[in-house]
């Protein structure tokens, strides 16, 4: 799964020099460098073989043992076996083996370096044999071939476009769905290895550039364009139907969240102060897509994207911008605290309703000035009461609750916001089940690809 602000990417070719020639362009494979595990003390690398640890990539070799631990010292690296501190080290297999850290093994070299308060460390590897490392993650083996192919290409350049977009932190990319999901050779599977290895080089471009291939795992039925999702507009990623999905985990999903929750959430964010009251939505007339949301506070009304909303309620929470939402109001009753006097006043109630059925009857016959001055009184009582519990200034919320002569219950209302909707992700660019869904009926990887990236080209690198 692809998240990523087009806006921000930084692109840099880093590795080699891609000079386009027509419909093929050549380089040397380029190598990616993947962060894999962050740490504030320490670090251990395993390998079947002896580890090879070098001060610089180029520089001497030591092999201690099969394992090598690196701390953190005063802002650099200490390998703790070979008594050495350095700005950073290079760790290779001493022999076929792959290098195992926190049990997982990963193809290629490791570079280990400081940062801040805490150690990195970097997978380097060629470009293919990253691809391969995330593929157990973003797809599944059982997808039909052509859509895993269409996959692969995408992924390949994806990783491309990026090189160097972390350039600052010593690295590509990180190994989460920010980017790519990437496990190393946990990750891969036979069947798509070969199938890496048969569509080697080919890669997704438009004006004879490698495309920001993003992709996410359904669209509901309409993809979306990077514009109302980034904010800038791109050529090639624009709304287009997706007719095959059917059976997706997210093919109709629901969520709630009431007033205070939602106000919450996006204050956090930045985005609006105040419990939510009303949440009204503007669609795209096509594809049915939120293009923008209106969000009425008990303080003011606020306009917020789809996006930046989703993302306010977190990704995982709210699944996709291809939605409805409901107002449901719901009853509750609270109650609060009386002050002495009208507690006190509230004790003697049953006693006035008693003179005051009785007024009625004195003022038939004649009053002597005992019967008036207690009419008088009662009048005042019932009119203290009254007053009193009309008055909602002077209820005080409680924490635990008082005698039960001491309550005043008031009937509130709240309401709670329901959001029907369907698919999973931002929407942008290839939807991984509408993929599988055109391979199911017969289509090919150019024609899923070319569906899905408008006005793009498929061409090969062809590796020196």
């Amino acid at each position: 799964m692809v998240y990523c602000r087009i806006n921000h990417i930084i692109i840099t070719m880093v590795t080699g020099m891609f000079f386009f020639t027509g419909a093929v362009f050549a380089s040397v494979e380029p190598r990616v460098r993947v962060l894999v595990a962050e740490h504030s003390e320490r670090i251990i690398v395993h390998s079947q073989h002896n580890l090879r640890v070098l001060r610089s990539e180029r520089g001497a070799a030591s092999s201690p043992s099969c394992s090598a631990t690196f701390l953190f010292r005063k802002g650099a690296v200490e390998w703790l076996e070979g008594r050495k501190t350095a700005k950073d080290f290079w760790i290779c297999s001493g022999g076929e083996g792959f290098l195992v850290l926190d049990g997982r093994p990963y193809r290629g070299k490791f570079r280990i370096i400081s940062s801040g308060s805490r150690l990195l460390m970097i997978n380097i590897l060629p470009l293919d044999e990253y691809v391969k490392g995330t593929l157990g993650l973003e797809a599944s083996p059982h997808w039909p071939e052509e859509a895993l192919k269409a996959q692969i290409i995408a992924s390949r350049t994806f990783a491309l476009r990026n090189l160097g977009r972390n350039e600052s932190d010593g690295y590509d990319y990180c190994s989460t769905v920010l980017t790519q999901a990437y496990g190393g050779v946990s990750a891969e599977h036979p069947l798509t290895n070969r199938l890496v290895d048969e569509t080697r080089g080919l890669v997704l471009t438009y004006g004879g550039k490698p495309i920001e291939a993003v992709f996410h795992s359904q669209s509901g039925g309409y993809t979306e364009s990077a514009e109302y999702v980034w904010g800038n507009a791109v050529p090639y990623l624009v709304a287009v139907p997706s007719l095959w999905e059917e059976g997706g985990s997210y093919e109709n999903w629901k969520v709630s969240f009431s007033g205070e929750e939602l106000g919450s959430s996006l204050e956090r964010a930045g985005l609006a102060q105040g419990t939510v009251k009303r949440v009204d939505s503007v669609h795209h007339p096509e594809s049915g897509r939120v293009r923008e949301l209106r969000i009425t506070t008990d303080l003011m009304e606020y306009k917020i994207s789809p996006h930046r909303f989703r993302e306010a309620l977190g990704f995982e929470n709210f699944p996709s911008t291809l939605f409805q939402v409901e107002i449901q109001e719901s009853a509750f009753t609270e109650y609060y605290s009386l002050p002495f006097q009208q507690a006190e006043l509230q004790k003697e109630m049953p006693e006035i309703e008693k003179h005051s059925r009785s007024i009625q009857e004195r003022l038939a016959g004649e009053l002597s000035l005992d019967d008036i001055i207690e009419i008088i009184e009662i009048r005042q009582k019932e009119r203290e009461l009254k007053r009193s519990v009309s008055t909602t200034e002077s209820l005080l919320p409680i924490t635990s609750p008082p005698p039960v002569e001491q309550r005043q219950f008031v009937l509130k209302r709240a309401p709670t916001f329901i959001f029907r909707g369907k698919g999973y992700g931002h929407g942008v660019g290839l939807s991984q089940l509408g993929a599988i869904g055109m391979a199911e009926n017969g289509f090919t990887f150019e024609e899923i690809l070319l569906h899905y990236y408008h006005g793009c080209e498929i061409r090969r690198i062809r590796f020196r």
